[in-house]
């Protein structure tokens, strides 16, 4: 069928975290309220969508991931044009 395609993208969406997962200690915050650079930065890039191209065999129905430039992880420190 010309109207079938055997391609797809799976976007997903990464909006919630938990601190507590994301840092062994915690959360933490200094005396001036003040949080870590780098939990901060973790917490940044939990946030995003991942963006699966997939793949389907005509014959099999088996359903793979390509490994392309589609396949990406995006978050807030991604710099990216639209066309």
């Amino acid at each position: 069928d010309a109207n079938v395609s055997e391609q797809g993208l799976l976007v997903m969406n990464h909006e919630y975290i938990n601190q507590t997962f994301l840092h062994n200690a915690g959360p933490q915050v200094d005396a001036e309220g003040r949080r870590p650079e780098d939990e901060v930065l973790r917490e940044m890039n939990s946030h995003g969508v991942s963006v699966i191209h997939l793949e389907k065999d005509e014959t099999t129905q088996v359903v793979t991931i390509k490994k392309d430039i589609k396949t990406r992880r995006c978050h807030g420190e991604l710099s990216f044009r639209y066309n």
